[in-house]
């Protein structure tokens, strides 16, 4: 999200914010197109870059079109201190579901629970993952929110309801080394009667206001919440980004460039 500071076009005047898809820089030159929408209705940049950015429909597209959560019925979500995951799991329980979190640290987990309000939390760095979660989801696992893949996933398939669907998000797990083991659990898909799809959010770029007009009356009615972890400076940058893959945020990781000039 930016300020225009200069424009020799007609859709964006000087004082304007606008989110678009630059590079992590100072200045960048944009144009009128499809990627750079002006900000239109939302005052707070936070919540922009958060709620009402690529993470806030991903999470929506996600958890509504693909996992289609249920009253009564039990949420997993994986990542659930993140952007993407803390988001879905609120959407999760909106919709009347038991929501319960994975994330690493007892920091992480007390926000998911206290911060973003999901039933529970279950430390995946904190002894037996698959026992965790027999204990916090006793009739099994009806809708699994997935973004880090891996050992993760494989002990979420192994604990999965009768006909459970799991929304395949993200691998975090794999990003830095380029593995994908395959889930040896994945035979639970078909005991269980059970769905893995994965989605890419921007095929829904048409509904994308739809699903902002959800997010932002679920917020006006204090049913979604958003937290961001700020880094200062352009220098900054490359700390933030590589925190990304370390765990270093709670809900969107962004970087602060420069105060707004109007």
């Amino acid at each position: 999200i930016g300020e225009v500071v200069e424009s020799r076009c007609d859709a964006y005047k000087v004082g304007d914010l606008v989110t678009t898809l630059t590079g992590l820089q100072d200045y960048a030159i944009i144009r009128d197109d499809l990627f750079s929408t002006p900000v239109v209705g939302y005052t707070d940049p936070l919540a922009v870059m958060s709620i009402y950015g690529p993470t806030g429909a991903t999470a929506y597209f996600g958890m509504k079109g693909v996992g289609k959560p249920r009253a009564g019925e039990t949420v997993v979500v994986s990542a659930a201190a993140g952007a993407t995951g803390s988001v879905a799991g609120q959407i999760a329980k909106i919709a009347g579901a038991r929501v319960v979190g994975i994330a690493g640290g007892p920091e992480k987990c007390r926000a998911v629970v206290e911060d973003f309000g999901f039933d529970a939390c279950v430390d995946y760095k904190d002894g037996d993952l698959s026992a965790a979660l027999k204990e916090q989801c006793p009739n099994g696992i009806n809708v699994y929110f997935d973004n880090v893949g891996g050992d993760i996933l494989n002990a979420v398939l192994g604990n999965l309801a009768h006909k459970a669907r799991v929304v395949m998000c993200g691998i975090i797990s794999s990003y830095l080394n380029g593995d994908h083991p395959g889930p040896s659990n994945y035979v639970n898909l078909l005991a269980t009667s059970s769905t893995m799809q994965g989605f890419i959010a921007l095929e829904e770029w048409a509904h994308f206001d739809e699903a902002f007009a959800a997010l932002s009356e679920w917020e006006q009615q204090g049913l979604l919440v958003h937290r961001e972890t700020v880094y200062e400076g352009l220098e900054s940058s490359i700390d933030a980004l590589n925190g990304l893959f370390t765990g270093a945020n709670i809900g969107k990781m962004l970087v602060k460039i420069n105060e707004p000039e109007n």
